[in-house]
């Protein structure tokens, strides 16, 4: 599924691209901002054509990653775990993100900056512990829920700051 959110700023239109995909363990969105420059020419009184969608550079790793391990629905965990050079160097770009560098960013490049973060953060929580095989009754037994520790405790860096997925 893939919606499209405009606002306007002078000549410039920025367009939030996301397109959302669910996994096993849990919904992943991904979100990528694209700027377009002037308008389409309408077609009759309300249509408009749609205008090509770039994905930040930041985040098209992450984009074909997903393309790659990503099937109805399902990820690949062990294909993405056993390939994973290209997933390590798109966190290691989001820990590079300053803090001064994404306060020059408008709100919803902001925005995709964390979820995809985000995202990228519970990927790599899940493919570090995979196959997950947890006894706790009350998740199921491949849940990222049965990784001790996985959202209060284990910590990532992004856009200047240390986190935990909680």
């Amino acid at each position: 599924m893939r919606s499209t959110q405009r606002s306007t700023d002078s000549s410039l239109h920025f367009r939030t691209h996301v397109s959302i995909r669910s996994v096993a363990v849990a919904a992943l969105f991904v979100a990528a901002t694209t700027i377009t420059v002037g308008r389409a020419p309408l077609r009759g009184a309300l249509a408009q054509e749609p205008s090509p969608v770039a994905v930040d550079p930041l985040h098209q790793p992450l984009e074909e990653i997903l393309d790659i391990y990503v099937r109805d629905g399902l990820v690949y965990y062990q294909a993405l775990k056993q390939e994973r050079g290209k997933f390590d160097r798109y966190v290691g770009a989001l820990s590079a993100v300053t803090a001064e560098t994404m306060s020059k960013w408008s709100k919803p490049r902001q925005l995709a900056f964390w979820i995809n973060a985000y995202n990228a953060f519970v990927l790599q929580t899940v493919i570090d512990h995979y196959p997950i095989r947890g006894r706790a009754s009350e998740y199921p037994p491949n849940s990222i829920r049965q990784i001790p520790g996985a959202f209060e405790r284990q910590t990532f860096r992004a856009g200047g700051k240390t986190l935990t997925l909680d």
